[in-house]
This record gives structure tokens, sequence and C-alpha cells, in this order.
């Protein structure tokens, strides 16, 4: 069995040393896969036809939420999306209760390349160069799609 497929990859720690280390798939991205796949949610959450974008109910996504997650907010799962490099979409479907969610490692015939996900909360926490204070930067006019 060759490494590429365990999940495995060298990354060289100096001049001599290298490490391994193994790709494994975030769990809200493995909770998220079993719900698109759900019965039970089928109507809520959901693949476009191609199978390249998410597809989400908000008004009933919202009411089933507290079963599917330990988030109650519906803003708390977007933030999760979003540090898991997945971005809105413009409307793939016209219906305006639904939002569309994309990342190009999550696609509904390609469950290999989730393991690529990861999410960008710790490399933010980390940057010395975030600015300490919001004044820096000022609100932006932007608004999330309905």
């Amino acid at each position: 069995i060759n490494a590429e497929y365990m999940g495995i990859f060298q990354h060289s720690v100096g001049p001599t040393i290298t490490h391994t280390m193994s790709r494994t798939t975030p769990k809200f991205i493995e909770k998220l896969r079993m719900l698109i796949s759900s019965d039970e949610y089928k109507d809520i959450i959901y693949w476009s036809e191609d199978g390249a974008t998410v597809l989400i109910d908000k008004p009933r996504f919202e009411s089933a939420l507290s079963t599917m997650f330990l988030a109650t907010k519906y803003g708390s799962f977007i933030r999760q999306l979003n540090l898991h490099g997945f971005r809105a979409c413009p409307r793939v479907i016209s219906q305006p209760h639904i939002q569309a969610f994309k990342n190009d490692f999550f696609r509904r015939d390609d469950i290999a390349s989730q393991r690529l996900i990861r999410c960008k909360r710790g490399r933010a926490a980390t940057d010395a160069s975030a600015p300490e204070s919001s004044e820096q930067y000022p609100a932006s006019s932007y608004s999330a799609p309905m």
C-alpha cells in the first residue's frame, strides 16, 4: 500500500529531520457528509444536481439544527462552514429560502478529497499579523444572502 493512498504526507521540519502527518477528515466535515447522505434530512440539506454544491433549506434547517449539531444558531453553523473553507454561492436554485455553499474538496462523488479540508481557526488565532483591534478595519457593508 503506497503512502499517498494511506493519506500520509512527509513534511520537512529542518535540514535533516522529517515527520509524518496523517490527513484525517475533520469531525464537522464527517457530520456534514452524514447529514447530506441521510434520508431523514434529505429535504433540508442536500446536494445540487451536479454534486458540487451543498444546498440548505434555511427555515427548515434552523428548526432542525439542534437535533443535528450542538449549535442552536444558524449563524454558528454557517461560521463552521466558512472556517472549513466553504463559500456562499450565487443562487443555483430559484427558491429564495435555499442557500448554497461550495468547497472544492467537498463533492458528492469524491469522498477522498474531503480529507484535504482543514479548519482555519488555528492559523487565524495564532497569526501575528492579525489586528489586535477591529478599529483598524472598518465594518464592511456586505451582508450575507438570506
